[in-house]
């Protein structure tokens, strides 16, 4: 960080011309190992890290100056770096088909409740958008049929849903168990108000279901508010940062560092965690935490949580665990997000835009080449990306080829390669 406090202004001259910034182990004035930033930090196009990225780059203000990384080998011994004892793992963003082996497998003689039945507790007359947007894109996402009990003073507004959608008011608890027992998976909380009722409404299904459930929203309100509430084994939570403080507080893990408290969590209650913002952070018990830098800045726009929900739970409703659910779910709504972008730029996309990119998204799977791009690093396509995307000096996230086909544990502020990563999905 010194050299920023040396000379004052430069991270303003960085920032101030069109051209790319390239940063060599670490961009100056960042920290390491929080990422914070003590007077001024340069904001890289590219890092180019020397074999081990560092934590800061993935926390704090880090992921704002490093730009798209790339490794570079300065001849540390390999076994020297496989001796780490790894406390976090980092993935960065391959291509489609990569993944494609991970998706629920698909036999030709499939029905629908085989391809996933999924039941969303959601919505309110307020938001009612939240519990539609987190229905249709399980569906969009590879449910077969897909349920949403509603409010049934929203009677007006669920009028004008997608007809594939089951719409069902609760009104008798009696049908929605129902619906439960044949269920696979169960999204609970987008849109749903914090009211006393829907209190009551979340915690007996919490109590009465014994399938995966996505909790998100004003569920995760009323978990922080009653931390003992039951919550099944394999389910996932999905706060962003905001909900994930009150979480802390709750189970009283506020005063760990934010990795730690989360893997305390999801420890002490046997269920996933994917913890939203850029990049994204998995957590599951038995693993170690999972960077996931899936996405770009167009999706810090209103619903795009919800849309993840329902990419999530149709995972979960097809079959694949807790872990792969939220890992693939976080990379299916990141790269949907990306197509959003390019069509809609990142400061006109919403959240429909990220729902409607899902088929598109879900193409290249199929595709052997995908969105593959060449690997060949050009400063005039960095000084490009920074032209059309202006958003932090972060290069777009849809980009491939930025870095290695590898998976990246930390120890001690750094990272290191573990090629089997892939194969213990």
């Amino acid at each position: 960080g010194w050299p920023m406090q040396q000379l004052p202004g430069l991270g303003n001259c960085f920032r101030d011309h069109l051209l790319p910034t390239i940063s060599v182990d670490i961009p100056s004035g960042l920290c390491g190992n929080t990422g914070s930033v003590e007077t001024e930090a340069v904001e890289a196009t590219l890092t180019i890290y020397l074999e081990l990225p560092k934590l800061g780059f993935f926390l704090g203000e880090g992921w704002n100056h490093v730009g798209m990384l790339e490794r570079a080998s300065f001849g540390l011994p390999e076994d020297l770096i496989e001796a780490f004892d790894a406390e976090a793992h980092y993935t960065p963003e391959l291509e489609p088909s990569t993944y494609r082996k991970f998706l629920p497998k698909v036999r030709r003689t499939r029905h629908k409740y085989e391809a996933g039945y999924v039941v969303a507790l959601a919505g309110s007359y307020r938001m009612m958008g939240a519990g539609v947007m987190s229905a249709y894109s399980a569906l969009r996402s590879g449910a077969g049929i897909v349920r949403l009990f509603y409010p049934r003073e929203t009677e007006g507004l669920i009028q004008g849903a997608p007809w594939e959608l089951i719409k069902e008011p609760f009104v008798d608890e009696g049908n929605f168990y129902a619906a439960l027992e044949k269920a696979k998976a169960l999204i609970l909380g987008p849109g749903m108000g914090r009211g006393k009722a829907e209190e009551k409404k979340c915690r007996r299904a919490l109590a009465k279901t014994t399938i995966p459930v996505v909790i998100d929203a004003d569920a995760l309100f009323f978990l922080a508010q009653s931390p003992y509430m039951n919550v099944p084994e394999k389910s996932v939570l999905t706060p962003h940062l905001g909900e994930m403080k009150v979480l802390l507080e709750a189970y009283s893990f506020d005063k760990d560092p934010l990795l730690v408290g989360c893997q305390g969590i999801v420890e002490k209650k046997k269920v996933s965690l994917l913890l939203k913002g850029a990049p994204n952070i998995l957590f599951s018990p038995g693993k170690l935490p999972t960077f996931l830098p899936f996405g770009n800045p167009g999706m810090a726009t209103a619903g795009s949580g919800d849309v993840l929900s329902g990419v999530i739970a149709a995972l979960l409703a097809g079959g694949l665990c807790p872990y792969k659910s939220a890992f693939l779910g976080c990379y299916i709504h990141g790269l949907a997000g990306a197509k959003a972008a390019e069509s809609k730029t990142i400061y006109s996309m919403t959240a429909m835009d990220i729902l409607e990119s899902l088929p598109r998204l879900l193409l290249c799977f199929n595709k052997e080449e995908g969105h593959k791009r060449e690997s060949t690093i050009r400063l005039r396509d960095f000084c490009c990306q920074e032209m059309h995307w202006r958003c932090g000096r972060i290069a777009p996230q849809s980009c491939l080829d930025w870095a290695e086909q590898m998976i990246v544990p930390y120890k001690s502020g750094t990272l290191r390669g573990n090629a089997n990563f892939f194969r213990s999905l």
